[in-house]
């Protein structure tokens, strides 16, 4: 009796039936079915197949490492684990545009391969401290990070770090600084209101975009929110085609690839307007 497929061979069919259903036959032309590849392949080959076909970075939207990053030799820091769970929400469905519409730049064969990946952007700033990762166990306590980076951000003087406090909290999505002040107040209290709160959803509205994420604090002296798997020494860039900014790791004269990241400074195309009045330089980023 023949054995039935493998495990690879139905991850790579998973990849490969898809290019059945496009009608675009430039699109069903991207990728070269190839069963002599590994999964780790066929997945990078998809990711650099969007870059090309769509000039955007909507695949490495789709990188999640887990609360560590253990480079495994197979797949790349860039190619997204399509076979596993990843429970983080895409920091895009929001309106945002960090890389002011400016497309990825045309790439070719001495760009890109299933190994690294060239990418052109800007340097924003290191990442000087990180604070706990934020899960469901300590959200609704008194050793919640928010919290922490609340009381941090309370010794600046004026309520705009107190705002920007509000939108990184929620990325991007509207929340009164009255309403901040009371969740975060009632989480330090433990209290019956708190409760309450929670149960209206304000617990959820911050849960849902902060839970497996950890905030950070730049040279520059502003704060984010990043991949849980982030430490002190990543950097802040971001990359042409990419709507948000995003965190890499420095490996030589390499870095690998974190994921997204929210710095209220940079959301709106303003590095970009900056590398035009030639404040800061376009660079290049060979991710691995």
């Amino acid at each position: 009796m023949r054995d039935g497929p493998s495990r690879q061979q139905l991850l790579r069919d998973k990849v490969y039936g898809v290019l059945v259903l496009l009608a675009n036959q430039e699109e069903t032309n991207s990728i070269c079915v190839d069963y002599e590849k590994s999964v780790a392949e066929v997945y990078a080959d998809t990711v650099l197949a969007t870059i090309e076909l769509y000039s955007c970075r909507n695949p490495l939207h789709h990188v999640y490492h887990g609360l560590v990053y253990r480079p495994d030799g197979s797949f790349t820091s860039w190619t997204p684990r399509w076979d596993v769970d990843n429970p983080v929400p895409k920091m895009t469905p929001f309106p945002f545009n960090a890389c002011r519409d400016r497309p990825v730049k045309s790439v070719d064969n001495t760009n890109i391969s299933s190994q690294y990946l060239r990418l052109s952007g800007m340097y924003y700033s290191e990442v000087t401290h990180t604070l706990a990762r934020m899960d469901e166990d300590n959200f609704a306590n008194k050793d919640n990070p928010l919290l922490e980076m609340y009381d941090m951000i309370t010794e600046r003087p004026g309520t705009e770090s107190l705002r920007k406090l509000a939108r990184t909290s929620t990325v991007g999505e509207s929340l009164d600084l009255e309403i901040l002040a009371d969740v975060l107040l009632a989480f330090r209290e433990n209290s019956d209101r708190g409760k309450d709160m929670m149960n209206r959803g304000l617990w959820y509205l911050l849960a849902r975009v902060t839970c497996n994420h950890r905030r950070f604090f730049t040279h520059k002296g502003t704060f984010g929110l990043g991949p849980e798997c982030m430490r002190t020494g990543d950097i802040v860039v971001v990359l042409f085609g990419g709507e948000t900014p995003y965190i890499l790791r420095p490996h030589g004269d390499e870095y690998y690839f974190m994921g997204q990241a929210y710095v209220d400074e940079i959301m709106q195309g303003e590095l970009v307007y900056a590398m035009d009045a030639s404040e800061v330089e376009e660079q290049e980023f060979v991710l691995v």
